[in-house]
């Protein structure tokens, strides 16, 4: 039993047509902990600005999508349980490119959490992309793509539990008040990541029912920023990005809430006064 990279090969450096949206990839039947995705080519004839050029990002298997989120959430995600931002190189004429990755575990190599894709007839992950060819990305027939995964070889772990998935919720437009966000059903609630335009006059985030007769979890999104925010650090600014993590170091995950089997589950957030958006990415715990 041992951890192995692999570089899918029919996808290493695959080319990238100019006009391509999308790719779908076919995955293998492996137990994956990770996949780490490079698109990358020559730099526009600008200054390049490649970081969401990788635009969405889904898994699909016989149980259907497990993870669909926009890339800039993903990266977001990546960040904090890596610890490190996925790299971006800019370079106008040069070598440029966006990197991107998706855990299946609370960190890389998580033994408990891993995505079992053998027993799946349906493995595919699909990308589509932004506008590839401007002054702000890359120049003509230079585009290509590569996927590298992390895979566990030999028998499950003992401690092996299942992964988890990530599902956007919902992008609310703009506005003011309450914004309810309804959860999906299905596995434990492993966390949230909560994406806002505007801090101003956010006030409250709630997990629990849409009555809020039962409370799971509650805090204020400047707190969750100090506890959870995706750039926290001595040196930077308060952002606008929150991962409310809901396990422990433990293996059991026996902690994690109820929140899925019960009637009407969903996250309230306070947005007050001041007109803003607000999006949700549900982290879902699947065995």
């Amino acid at each position: 039993m041992a951890w192995k990279k692999t570089v899918l090969v029919d996808w290493d450096s695959g080319a990238i047509g100019d006009s391509d949206t999308s790719k779908i990839i076919k995955l293998p039947q492996a137990v994956i902990s990770a996949i780490h995705m490079r698109l990358s080519g020559t730099g526009g004839a600008g200054t390049p600005a490649v970081d969401d050029l990788i635009a969405t990002m889904k898994i699909k298997t016989d149980k259907g999508y497990v993870v669909d989120l926009r890339s800039a959430d993903a990266k977001k995600i990546a960040r904090a349980l890596f610890g490190t931002q996925p790299q971006v190189v800019n370079a106008t004429g040069a070598y440029t490119a966006v990197n991107q990755s998706l855990l299946f575990g609370r960190i890389n190599r998580d033994k408990a959490l891993m995505l079992d894709l053998r027993n799946s007839n349906v493995r595919q992950l699909e990308l589509t992309f932004g506008t590839l060819i401007a002054a702000t990305a890359w120049a003509t027939t230079t585009v290509v793509l590569t996927i590298t995964i992390e895979e566990w070889i030999g028998a499950l772990p003992s401690q092996y539990k299942g992964f988890i998935g990530a599902k956007e919720v919902e992008n609310k437009l703009t506005g003011t008040g309450k914004a309810v966000f309804d959860l999906f059903q299905g596995g434990k609630l492993a966390g949230i990541f909560i994406d806002i335009g505007t801090i101003t006059t956010i006030r409250q985030v709630t997990i629990g029912d849409k009555k809020q007769t039962v409370i799971f979890g509650q805090d204020n999104f400047r707190d969750l920023l100090a506890q959870h925010n995706i750039e926290f650090n001595p040196d930077t600014a308060e952002t606008l990005d929150a991962l409310w993590a809901l396990w422990d170091d433990t293996d059991n995950f026996d902690t994690l809430l109820p929140v899925l089997s019960m009637s009407d589950p969903c996250v309230t957030i306070e947005r007050g006064a001041t007109t803003s958006t607000s999006r949700l990415v549900q982290l879902d715990l699947n065995s």
